[in-house]
């Protein structure tokens, strides 16, 4: 085993204590190259950012500036301008989509169906100057009555409901379906009905989907902002 002396020693200490310490933060390197921005040095501010984000390439606050940077200079660099982390590509099988109640009407409980509408007949008469005003009020009823089903909101909102889910399964494929129930009124008939308000239904995944074909293309789109002098 080698043996160092003393001064020898502290020479070999001090070398691993500077090399430990000569890696700057990410904070550090973030406030060299904001501070190249300030001097209008745009050009290192981006190698700056660039080699922040080769040690850092989670810092988001580095991945926005730059992406800023390219957007003001008209470049453009995919793996640094986009949302995506390209070290580590995400699993596009599981995505976030919204739950809707697609329900036709008919399957609606009373309280909350639209007033039936004749589409082609509203058209037709709106086209004629002579039946236009008809058109238009068959369109107000319709909105009235929507109207009068908004008095039941607070009352369906508050009353004591219950859910339940439930899971279908066809083939492969199995779907979550949750439903909520509650009581409202019948605005037509003043009579209390107890159904489904709320029918949602969810795939359950992963499923075998390509990646979209459409992704945001930069992390900042700019957006028009008034003069509130104007």
């Amino acid at each position: 085993m080698k043996k160092y002396t003393w001064p020898s020693a502290l020479i070999l200490a001090l070398v691993l204590s500077v090399s430990a310490c000569s890696k700057p933060s990410a904070e550090e390197q973030l406030q060299k190259a904001q501070a190249h921005l300030k001097q209008g040095d745009k050009k290192a501010a981006i190698i700056e950012f660039k080699n922040l984000l080769a040690e850092y390439p989670d810092n988001a606050e580095a991945r926005r500036q730059l992406g800023q940077l390219y957007l003001e200079s008209g470049e453009t660099d995919a793996a640094l301008t986009s949302r995506l982390n390209p070290a580590r590509p995400p699993e596009w099988r599981w995505r976030v989509k919204p739950l809707l109640d697609q329900r036709a009407d008919a399957d609606r409980p009373s309280p909350i169906r639209a007033f039936p509408l004749d589409v082609a007949l509203i058209e037709s008469q709106a086209e004629d100057p002579a039946t236009t005003f008809a058109a238009i009020r068959a369109v107000a009823v319709r909105h009235q009555h929507a109207l009068e089903r908004m008095r039941n909101t607070k009352q369906m909102m508050f009353r004591s409901n219950f859910g339940l889910c439930r899971f279908e399964s066809e083939g492969d494929a199995i779907t979550a379906i949750g439903e909520v129930y509650t009581e409202a009124i019948d605005p037509d008939t003043q009579l209390p009905v107890m159904g489904p308000y709320m029918v949602h239904r969810a795939p359950l995944g992963p499923l075998n989907e390509d990646p979209p074909e459409h992704l945001r293309p930069s992390v900042i789109e700019p957006i028009p902002i008034p003069d509130p002098t104007l």
